[in-house]
């Protein structure tokens, strides 16, 4: 069970977030999809930044080692 408080939270800012984008003009079903296309896009960002960018930090920090150490 959530706690009131918490419930009140994210129904606000759900709200908050149908104000923000305009949302709360759409019917129901133009407004699955354009959750779904921005969880989607979020989904796949969070993926390429878990995978790529560890490999990232790696190779700046190989090349501020070089720089460094000549």
């Amino acid at each position: 069970m959530i706690p009131i408080g918490l419930a009140r939270f994210l129904k606000r800012k759900y709200f908050q977030y149908e104000v923000a984008f305009a949302l709360n003009m759409l019917t129901t079903t133009e407004k699955m999809i354009v959750n779904f296309i921005f969880i989607s896009i979020t989904v796949l960002v969070l993926i390429s930044i878990y995978v790529y960018f560890p490999e990232h930090l790696r190779q700046l920090a190989a090349k501020a080692a070089y720089y460094w150490y000549g």
